[in-house]
């Protein structure tokens, strides 16, 4: 959301002031100290890109030491890309009962946090949790289904869709003469 808490503690009889360095976006914050200290920082540049970074804390005293720490941690904001699907059939077929494959064939969250799990829609109906596997069982009804799939990362941003389209006829035709 474009803010960022950075909490620190430290034990010493002497702190003075502490730095944090590599925060995402331009420039770092301003230390904390000497003087009064607050024990965090409310960062909030306006400019959080989206990438991994590795903020360093650094805390020194008044004789001069000093220690560091760093914390790696990654912004992400974009959803990841699904595989092409494929069906176990596709076009017409007779039967209600189709698995949906490949689902994570190709499919990236350009280093962001992850894929986390699959998502399927069959027309306008509800995004329904496929799991982590890339494949589905569905039961689908007569008539001509559109199959939307997508990927989900580890922090919730949901990718675009993907479509698939099966018809389902399960009734015998009609023989009007000839």
């Amino acid at each position: 959301d474009g803010n960022l808490i950075f909490n620190w503690s430290a034990d010493d009889d002497d702190i003075s002031y502490a730095t944090l360095s590599n925060v995402p976006g331009p420039g770092s914050p301003t230390n904390d100290g000497p003087g009064s200290l607050e024990h965090s920082w409310n960062w909030s540049n306006g400019d959080l890109e989206e990438g991994k970074w590795s903020p360093r804390l650094t805390v020194y005293d008044d004789s001069g030491l000093s220690s560091s720490q760093t914390m790696h941690m990654g912004i992400d904001r974009s959803g990841p890309s699904a595989g092409t699907p494929s069906a176990s059939s596709s076009g017409w077929i007779d039967t209600t009962s189709v698995s949906l494959t490949g689902l994570s064939n190709g499919a990236s969250d350009n280093g962001g946090s992850g894929i986390d799990y699959y998502e399927i829609k069959i027309g306008d109906g509800e995004w329904q949790n496929a799991g982590a596997t890339g494949s589905a069982a569905l039961t689908l009804s007569e008539g001509v289904h559109t199959i939307y799939s997508r990927a989900v990362d580890r922090v919730g941003n949901a990718g675009d869709p993907t479509n698939t389209e099966i018809g389902v006829d399960l009734t015998i035709p009609l023989l009007g003469g000839w």
